[in-house]
């Protein structure tokens, strides 16, 4: 007792003399922010907060900031959200999959939904059954499996190979197993690595702020953005039908016809020849005088 009495004594004037203070987790504010990922370091992520701030969320379990600890900070939750073609997957992935598989060796229909996952986060691998099985009754041994049974499950491995319509799996018993790929695929991922994260995504942060653009992140919700589909033409105005416009002079109604435009009058005929005969009419005399040009 007096050994500890006399180490806290001691601890207490070193203090007082180096002006050292230990971190107190109560003068560290809370803070909450959206915005969008402008960075990735190996630190943690950037964040442009929805205020046109810069922010720097720690990532990192070791709560240090400074060379100074702060204990009793919870590590970060991460997770990541974002829907990807299937040219996304890549070997060394982790992935869980719904599948028709028989006698686990075999997938026997095209997966159409395969989602990226967190390794570490993984708590059983192999192929699954997709929901529980119901327990046998008391003293009743449960029917094997045979070889021609197909089993709705679920497929958790690791990717080794990748091809254009097909996936290979392996498991920690090394046992590896082959799944074709509908054309339609759906790839997800809900993961927890920041590798995963690019400039841009929306992010919704919480934590503790240790300095004026730094924080301790204890939940990180970061968010692909929806993409609008390319290739969509803009919307066609409506077709106005026009109305005939009725010729110069003419007035147009629904049931009349154009009325024509009395006819000009005629210009004085200064040697008074006269117009020609009209051809219903018998030809008049013409006055005059023959002559003949040699």
């Amino acid at each position: 007792m007096k050994n500890s009495l006399r180490s806290i004594l001691t601890l207490s004037v070193v203090a007082s003399i180096t002006g050292f203070t230990w971190p107190c987790l109560a003068q560290l504010q809370p803070v909450k922010l959206k915005g969008v990922v402008a960075g990735v370091s190996p630190q943690g992520v950037v964040i442009r907060s929805d205020k046109d701030q810069i922010m720097l969320a720690l990532t990192s379990p070791d709560r240090t900031e400074g060379g100074e600890r702060y204990r009793g900070i919870p590590e970060p939750v991460i997770e990541i959200i974002s829907q990807e073609k299937p040219d996304f997957l890549q070997t060394g992935m982790w992935v869980r999959f719904p599948a028709r598989v028989q006698a686990k060796r075999r997938v026997v229909e095209p997966v159409r939904e395969v989602t990226v996952i967190s390794g570490s986060k993984i708590a059983a691998f192999g192929v699954l059954p997709s929901e529980l099985p119901d327990l046998p009754a008391e003293n009743a041994e449960a029917p094997a499996a045979k070889a021609t049974d197909i089993v709705d499950s679920l497929v958790v491995g690791r990717i080794t190979s990748t091809r254009r319509n097909s996936i290979t799996v392996v498991f920690p018993d090394r046992k590896s197993l082959q799944a074709g790929l509908a054309k339609d695929v759906v790839i997800q991922v809900k993961a927890a690595n920041l590798q995963f994260v690019k400039v841009g995504y929306l992010v919704e942060a919480a934590g503790m702020m240790v300095k004026p653009n730094k924080f301790f992140a204890t939940e990180l919700k970061i968010t692909k953005p929806a993409i609008e589909p390319r290739g969509i033409k803009p919307a066609v105005p409506p077709v106005v039908e026009k109305k005939p416009q009725p010729a110069p002079g003419q007035v147009a109604g629904k049931d009349k016809k154009p009325t024509p435009l009395p006819a000009p009058a005629g210009k004085p005929d200064p040697f008074k020849i006269g117009k020609p005969d009209s051809p219903d009419q018998p030809a008049s005399k013409v006055r005059g005088k023959i002559l003949k040009i040699n």
